[in-house]
């Protein structure tokens, strides 16, 4: 299934008409290679873009040269529909392993949202998630502790990754080093080494070789404080467009 089907899908099944309208619309896919940008802060947006296959996020470059990670796209996420409205981009995005994008005009969006009501409806949900996590991520960083950071993070990732199917049973990939999840959660590398030893003594999970492997979730859960709710994974398998 086309990446971005598999994600709009969460929302409510799309039918095989609306599937093929989403992969033509999506037809010029480019590779961007890790650790290089998908796209520049600063810049002027031209098109709409969506990740395909890999792990990206976006980030925040300050005066002093230090970064805060915003936030991480999965496969099937789309970077800001109606983002050529502005003059620039704001932050950046930046490929943490080999990803492939694709591209389309707000115009190309708007017409299909036009033409298909559901998919109109499905991108507004993928919109309102999004807005969701980045609430979720401001409170995690300004009210959690360092442990509870991690464990939300974790916790966020792994839920994220298993309603797309792409965990195997506990683990899930996350190419992420030590520096990249300090830069999400607001704490040096040190700290993040010391975390991670900690939840690994406790039995908690292990990370590491880009893999994440969750040992005990519902106590990984308990220490986060974490409630899925946020997140918005439940089907709207009585939709009518």
């Amino acid at each position: 299934m086309h990446p971005i089907v598999r994600k709009l899908s969460l929302f409510s099944p799309l039918n095989s008409e609306e599937a093929a309208a989403v992969d033509l619309v999506l037809g010029n896919v480019r590779h961007i290679p890790a650790k290089e940008e998908v796209a520049r802060q600063g810049e002027e947006p031209r098109a709409v873009l969506f990740l395909l296959k890999g792990m990206a996020c976006r980030h925040k470059l300050l005066t002093d040269g230090r970064r805060q990670i915003l936030s991480f796209l999965l496969p099937g996420d789309c970077c800001e529909v109606g983002v050529s409205l502005l003059a620039q981009r704001d932050h950046a995005i930046l490929a943490l392993e080999d990803c492939e994008v694709a591209s389309a005009s707000d115009d190309a969006i708007q017409h299909l949202s036009r033409q298909y009501p559901k998919l109109r409806d499905a991108l507004q949900w993928a919109t309102l998630v999004e807005q969701a996590i980045a609430r979720e991520w401001i409170a995690n960083v300004g009210q959690r502790s360092g442990r509870k950071r991690m464990a939300h993070l974790f916790c966020e990732h792994y839920h994220r990754m298993n309603s797309l199917g792409l965990t195997d049973g506990t683990s899930c990939p996350l190419p992420l080093t030590q520096t990249d999840v300090g830069e999400a959660l607001g704490v040096t590398p040190i700290h993040v080494n010391r975390l991670l030893q900690d939840f690994r003594r406790l039995g908690l999970l292990a990370f590491g070789d880009k893999h994440l492997r969750i040992l005990n979730l519902p106590a990984l859960k308990h220490m986060a404080g974490f409630d899925d709710t946020y997140l918005h994974l439940e089907r709207r398998e009585e939709y009518q467009a």
